[in-house]
């Protein structure tokens, strides 16, 4: 989030609200922690959400249910992360990745495909 592209999504992420701010943060960084980490990866789309509600306490998120998107297949994905006290910065993420999500049961998830709900 710190490198001058970004700026643009600070901004946005500026005028949200607390809870989604810091999930959004956090979503983004995942992402790109994934993509530098997993070669074969290249995720451009997190759900925290996907699988069960996230847990935020104090400026600490657990995302027990989160998916991420990689070449048009969602895959499963735990993270936690840690804000900063103003809550606009990371300061620890540990994730995991998992295994792919069937494409049977992306609807259910309101997972999507090119940036739209999937409906068959």
């Amino acid at each position: 989030m710190s490198d001058p592209r970004s700026k643009q999504a600070r901004e946005v992420l500026g005028r949200t609200e607390p809870f989604e701010r810091a999930t959004q943060i956090c979503n983004l960084e995942v992402m790109a922690q994934i993509n530098g980490r997993e070669r074969s990866q290249r995720a451009d789309f997190v759900n925290a959400e996907a699988t069960a509600p996230v847990q935020i306490r104090d400026s600490d998120i657990e995302a027990a249910g989160a998916a991420y998107r990689s070449r048009d297949k969602w895959f499963r994905l735990r993270f936690t992360c840690k804000l900063n006290r103003a809550g606009d910065e990371v300061v620890d993420i540990r994730f995991t990745p998992g295994a792919p999500i069937p494409r049977r049961d992306w609807e259910k998830y309101s997972l999507m495909i090119d940036d739209h709900p999937m409906h068959d």
